[in-house]
């Protein structure tokens, strides 16, 4: 095992099945509900995380897009890579959104299924 492995392992408990109720408690506050409650919610919320986390880098490339193609003053070679970078970064925003979307339906299935009473959020809302 590596030197960080060990540390990170002395200074993380684990986390054992009776434990879940407590570690819900820092993770989601409120009312925590059943395991499985949990587990969606926390999923559920990894997701909401990751698809910010894309959306802003898309939204952030299509400004530097933006600027790059207004900075490039008739260059016909700047504005085709400025078209690029905003082509690429709307395309990732479509699939930022898209993926939150199927990760939404999947946790209103998977709560439906368990007869689970979890809340599933699209992008946090």
């Amino acid at each position: 095992m590596s030197t960080i492995g060990i540390i990170i392992g002395s200074l993380v408990e684990k986390a054992y099945a009776d434990n879940i109720y407590r570690y819900c408690g820092i993770l989601h506050p409120g009312d925590c509900g059943s395991g499985s409650e949990f587990v969606i919610q926390f999923f559920d919320q990894v997701g909401d995380f990751f698809a910010m986390l894309i959306a802003g880098a898309a939204v952030i490339a299509t400004i530097y897009g933006g600027i790059k193609l207004i900075a490039s003053g008739g260059n016909d070679q700047g504005k085709e890579d400025a078209k690029k970078i905003i082509i690429a970064a709307l395309i990732g925003l479509i699939l930022a959104i898209a993926a939150e979307a199927i990760m939404n339906f999947v946790c209103k299935f998977i709560s439906g299924i368990l007869g689970s009473s979890a809340t599933c959020s699209f992008f946090g809302f």
